[in-house]
């Protein structure tokens, strides 16, 4: 069993910046002698005096004993110590019974951690000790800090309470400092305001309101309020009322002016501007510039029950033939009238011939681009570029004295068969020539790369031949022909 004998006192520093509590006592063990220990370190703590008991203050001091037998003193807040809450609250705060406190609910024996104090609450003073021998805390006794007899006319001011005066606090009670006080003319005035007769309550803006009779309103010239009378009845709103931007969305809520408020024949003429994130509307006339009063209007076709659908227009303008194209679903683009890409092998009359090798694939000489209305389609090294779509397809390609042979579309980005072609004959002798012609259907996902590939049952010279007959006139001896689709 270890006893302490206590003493409490209030001090201040010389400077008067920190308030402090000293604490005194003699610690004896349960033998009578007292505790000695060179590094006794003491635990303060300042405690609300309700039952929930939150943390308001902890600090933690050092002391040796060895020489004191026992005697201890301990100041609060006198810099010895280092403090261990968090809190934040200064001595002179923690001891005002004014405002609401907010604390850590975890410090708390019960309780929220808010604290409301009254008038005449203490606080709890909390002490514990511990030497060099002790593994844990030995709490002393909680004191009760009360008020001593003189500090109840602290509480007051020329015998009147904090309650019967006129304070400035903060949103959570406590008092503002650094206020500039009252001149004479400033307290003349309050009591004006209280009393309702302060000239202030006819001004607007710090400045004074004329007098008003009825049908009049509120003006301002600039440098005064006037009283005017406002030009239009209250069912007619001129162009002598409205500024230009004067009524926004600021001024209008929505569905603030629907169909009851205004007349079936309503009218609104302007040369500015109409401005709304929508516009519903039978019809839509487009006026001519001016002087000009011819119009373009559009109208919406007599639907039935649950038909509606919307447009939205293109981001650009498009180019020049193009026309506009809906995906279905009310998006519309714009789209080329026509969607072809043909090339060919055009060769001038004497052009030299292209032998057949059989049983090997030859890309055909593709080489004049006839025709082009698809973006992105190109012809370069006999191999045809499409960008992503669908495509119909149509080509051909000549040959004589092979036999059997064969045309192909060969997709050169992916080393495929795209679409193969017909199987013709050309008799091994006699001149005869024939056609093989390829077509169906292409869908791309991105741009792909195709050739024209033929092949042949018999080897010769001029299997492939491009020659003409000498009548001066150019020949073609393949063709591919692509049209977009989607």
């Amino acid at each position: 069993m270890i006893t302490a004998c206590l003493g409490l006192t209030n001090s201040a520093s010389a400077a008067g910046s920190n308030s402090g509590i000293t604490y005194q006592g003699r610690i004896l063990r349960p033998n009578g002698q007292p505790l000695d220990g060179s590094n006794v370190q003491f635990k303060i703590q300042l405690r609300t005096p309700n039952s929930s008991g939150c943390l308001m203050y902890e600090e933690m001091q050092l002391q040796d004993l060895s020489e004191s037998k026992g005697v201890f003193s301990l100041t609060i807040n006198d810099g010895s110590g280092s403090r261990t809450d968090t809190s934040g609250l200064t001595l002179d705060r923690i001891f005002a019974n004014r405002g609401v406190f907010t604390l850590d609910p975890s410090t708390c024996t019960t309780g929220t951690g808010t604290y409301t104090p009254d008038e005449s609450d203490g606080r709890s003073l909390v002490v514990l000790f511990k030497d060099e021998t002790m593994s844990s805390w030995e709490p002393i006794p909680s004191q009760k800090i009360n008020f001593v007899p003189f500090a109840f006319e602290a509480k007051q001011v020329g015998g009147f309470t904090s309650g019967s005066l006129l304070r400035v606090v903060s949103a959570s009670g406590v008092p503002m400092t650094g206020l500039s006080p009252l001149s004479n003319t400033q307290y003349t005035e309050l009591r004006a305001l209280a009393d309702g007769t302060s000239a202030k309550f006819s001004q607007l803006n710090g400045v004074t309101l004329p007098a008003m009779t009825s049908g009049q309103a509120l003006g301002w010239n600039g440098t005064a309020w006037v009283s005017q009378i406002v030009a239009g009845a209250a069912s007619s709103v001129t162009t002598a009322m409205l500024q230009a931007d004067s009524v926004d969305s600021t001024k209008l809520s929505a569905n603030s002016v629907g169909t009851a408020a205004l007349s079936p024949s309503l009218s609104i003429e302007t040369s500015g501007d109409v401005k709304a994130a929508a516009l519903t509307s039978r019809s839509v006339k487009v006026l001519a510039p001016a002087p000009s009063v011819e119009f373009v209007e559009l109208k919406a076709p007599t639907l039935t029950a649950g038909t509606s659908y919307s447009l939205s227009l293109p981001t650009t303008s498009g180019s020049a033939n193009q026309v506009l194209t809906s995906n279905g679903a009310g998006a519309t683009t714009w789209t080329d009238r026509t969607h072809h890409f043909i090339v060919e092998d055009l060769e001038p009359d004497g052009a030299a011939s292209v032998a057949c090798t059989a049983g090997t694939w030859l890309t055909r000489i593709l080489n004049t681009v006839t025709y082009s209305s698809i973006s992105g389609a190109s012809l370069a090294g006999n191999q045809v570029t499409l960008p992503a779509g669908k495509y119909l397809v149509d080509g051909r390609a000549s040959a004589s004295n092979v036999n059997l042979h064969q045309t192909v579309l060969y997709n050169v980005t992916n080393s495929s068969f795209a679409i193969p072609g017909t199987l013709a004959r050309s008799t091994a002798s006699g001149g005869t020539t024939s056609d093989s012609f390829v077509s169906g259907i292409l869908v791309l996902g991105a741009p792909t790369v195709f050739e024209l590939r033929h092949r042949c049952q018999n080897s010769d010279a001029s299997g492939f031949s491009r020659a003409s007959a000498g009548w001066g006139l150019a020949s073609r001896s393949a063709t591919l022909k692509f049209e977009k689709i989607e």
